[in-house]
C-alpha cells in the first residue's frame, strides 16, 4: 500500500517528476552546478532537499521497476534489439511535460537500452510547459548534443489554453509553421533521422476536476489535442501514432488524473509503440539515412 504523503513531499514529488530547471533554457546555458541546480528545485517546491532527493530516487526505482518490466515481455525486447541504433550514438528526445516525467518514455528508453547498449546514449530534452515555438528558441541546447537521432512528441501544449480564452496556446497553423522549421533543422542542420510521435489524447472531464489546472486557469480540450495529432499526421503520415494507440486501447487507463499526463503504464504503451515502429520501419534502417556525423 502506497503510504500518505505529506503536503511537503506531495509538491516534492511533483517538482521530481515534472519540473527539472537544468532543463529551462536560462539554466541550461548557464552551467551551474548540480547542487545549486537541486536548491533551485527545492526552493520551487517549497519543500527540503531531503524530500526532494528522497522523492528522486522514489521515482527512479519506479521507473527501474517498469524498464524490468518492459524487457521481460520477449516481443518487446526482440524489437529492442533490432532498433537500428548504433554504437555510440546520441538519441534527443523533444517533447513536454509529457516527456520531462520523470518516468517518461524517454527515460524508461535509456533504461532499457542500456541492456542492450550502454554506449547508445538518451538526452532528454522534454521540458515543462514547452510549446513548438518555445522548441525554436532553444535549437542551441538540442544542437550541443550533436543528436543521431531526434524522436519528438511535441504538441500537448500547443492545444492548451488559457482561462476564458477561446484560443488555443498556438494556433494550428502555427504549429504547423514551427514543426516544419523543427524537421528543416533537424534534417539540414543536424543531419539527424527525425522520428514523430503524435500526443496522446485528453480527457476534458477530468481535466476540468483537476484543481491545480483550475488554480493556473488552464484546460485542454479534446478536439484541440486531436486537432494536432490531425497536423503530425498530415506533415508525417509515418508518424507513429500515440494518439490512436491510447483511442483504441483506452486514454482512460493509461492517464493520470488530471486527464493530460500518461500514468506509468501509459509511457510504457508509449515505448513500446516507438520501438515496435522504429524496429519495423524500413524507412529508419541505419544503412539508408543521412547521418550529420559518425
Amino acid at each position: 500500500m502506497t503510504p500518505q504523503l505529506s503536503a511537503a513531499q506531495t509538491r516534492a514529488r511533483l517538482v521530481a517528476q515534472f519540473f527539472h530547471v537544468e532543463k529551462l533554457p536560462v539554466f541550461s546555458r548557464a552551467g551551474l552546478r548540480a547542487d545549486e541546480l537541486a536548491g533551485i528545485s527545492a526552493r520551487l517546491a517549497d519543500a527540503s532537499s531531503a524530500d526532494l532527493a528522497d522523492m528522486a530516487s522514489l521515482l527512479a526505482d519506479e521507473a527501474s521497476a517498469a524498464a524490468s518490466q518492459l524487457l521481460a515481455v520477449p516481443d518487446f525486447a526482440a524489437a529492442l534489439r533490432a532498433l537500428p541504433f548504433d554504437s555510440g550514438e546520441v538519441v534527443v528526445a523533444l517533447g513536454d511535460s509529457i516527456t520531462d516525467d520523470a518516468v517518461s518514455w524517454a527515460h524508461l528508453l535509456q533504461r532499457v537500452l542500456s541492456e542492450v547498449d550502454p554506449t547508445i546514449v538518451v538526452r532528454n530534452h522534454g521540458i515543462t510547459g514547452n510549446t513548438t515555438g518555445e522548441v525554436l528558441h532553444r535549437l542551441d541546447t538540442i544542437a550541443r548534443d550533436r543528436p543521431h537521432w531526434v524522436i519528438q512528441m511535441i504538441g500537448t501544449n500547443d492545444a492548451r489554453r488559457h482561462g476564458g480564452i477561446a484560443a488555443m496556446t498556438t494556433s494550428p497553423q502555427e504549429t504547423a509553421r514551427n514543426l516544419r522549421l523543427i524537421d528543416t533543422f533537424v534534417a539540414e542542420e543536424l543531419g539527424a533521422a527525425h522520428i514523430r510521435m503524435t500526443p496522446p489524447p485528453t480527457i476534458d472531464a477530468r481535466v476540468r476536476a483537476w484543481a491545480p489546472f483550475a488554480g493556473e486557469g488552464i484546460t485542454w480540450h479534446a478536439d484541440d489535442v486531436s486537432a494536432v495529432a490531425d497536423i503530425v499526421r498530415a506533415d508525417d503520415p509515418a508518424a507513429v501514432d500515440i494518439h490512436a494507440v491510447f483511442t483504441r486501447e483506452g486514454a482512460e487507463r493509461l492517464l493520470l488524473a488530471d486527464g493530460v499526463h500518461p500514468n506509468l503504464e501509459g509511457q510504457k504503451r508509449i515505448l513500446r509503440a516507438l520501438v515496435e515502429s522504429i524496429s519495423s520501419s524500413p524507412s529508419h534502417n541505419s544503412s539508408t539515412r543521412q547521418r550529420g556525423h559518425s
